[in-house]
């Protein structure tokens, strides 16, 4: 019998162990997939004045238009045979990724008991080329999709016409026309939150979850934990970030974000949507809005 030294190590020796893996998953006895428990080494100032939210808005805007134009698809699933040099022999199965999407969307809402049956117009924030949108038009009548790149649009608007679907409304978003968006019944948003400074991803939210029916619900995903993340919004703006710069918002201030907008949690689920398991946590989550 193996001696413990900890109760950390006791743990460890568990997680790892065959029988534990084959009782709940193997992705449990993966060294990689290791728990974080412990999640106060970063510091997040999420605050931003007016014009220093427009400044950062303006930030990601020149980033993704940028990767819009010389690696669209990789830009938005940085897998290799989605580069510039490979997409061509693999877009068929690039473009079947947004199935994953819609699968991910009705599993968590069958779930929680949200029936999208009733949810006529959907919102998707951070469309990028499409790769979800098209499938969202066959769940909802009338489906928004937002993105702050021309070039990824550009791409999104040729694919749906050659799919013939013409219940998809894409739209340039700034921080002025974020403000006045029309009212929805269901948003969405994946791989988006994560590429926006902390002030950016608490003023999308808001939008999001304020402009959300009564009776509504929303599905997105967000990073809520980063082990050494430190982020000032003064010394972000003097910096040159690297594009697709990876960022998160607390989960508490994500939870507070959903009640000040009149919504409730159904459900959360920790996801593998930023990788670095044992340091980075993700979380997918389900919001209603109340009636």
């Amino acid at each position: 019998m193996t001696r413990c030294g900890s109760l950390e190590d006791l743990r460890t020796i568990l997680i790892n162990s065959p029988e534990f893996a084959a009782t709940t998953g193997n992705q449990f006895g993966r060294p990689d997939m290791a728990i974080v428990d412990n999640r106060t080494n970063q510091v997040v100032d999420f605050g931003a004045t007016t014009q220093q939210l427009q400044d950062l808005w303006a930030q990601v805007g020149r980033s993704w238009e940028s990767l819009g134009q010389d690696q669209p698809f990789h830009s938005v699933v940085t897998l290799d045979e989605f580069s510039p040099e490979k997409i061509d022999a693999n877009a068929a199965e690039f473009w079947e990724t947004g199935v994953h999407d819609t699968n991910k969307i009705l599993d968590i809402c069958k779930s929680c008991g949200i029936d999208l049956t009733p949810l006529n117009v959907a919102l998707e924030y951070g469309c990028g080329v499409g790769r979800a949108s098209v499938y969202l038009s066959s769940l909802f009548k009338t489906v928004h999709a937002l993105d702050v790149s021309r070039h990824h649009l550009d791409i999104a608007r040729q694919r749906a016409e050659q799919l013939h679907l013409d219940n998809i409304d894409f739209r340039l978003v700034n921080p002025s026309s974020f403000e006045e968006l029309p009212q929805f019944d269901f948003f969405y948003s994946r791989l988006v939150l994560q590429h926006n400074p902390p002030p950016v991803i608490a003023f999308i939210l808001t939008g999001l979850l304020q402009n959300l029916t009564p009776g509504g619900a929303g599905v997105f995903q967000v990073p809520v934990y980063m082990a050494g993340y430190r982020f000032g919004t003064a010394q972000y703006l003097k910096s040159t970030p690297p594009d697709l710069d990876m960022h998160c918002l607390p989960q508490s201030e994500v939870f507070d974000l959903v009640a000040r907008a009149g919504c409730t949690i159904c459900e959360v689920r920790e996801d593998g949507d930023v990788g670095k398991f044992g340091e980075w946590v993700s979380n997918t989550i389900a919001v209603r809005k109340t009636l």
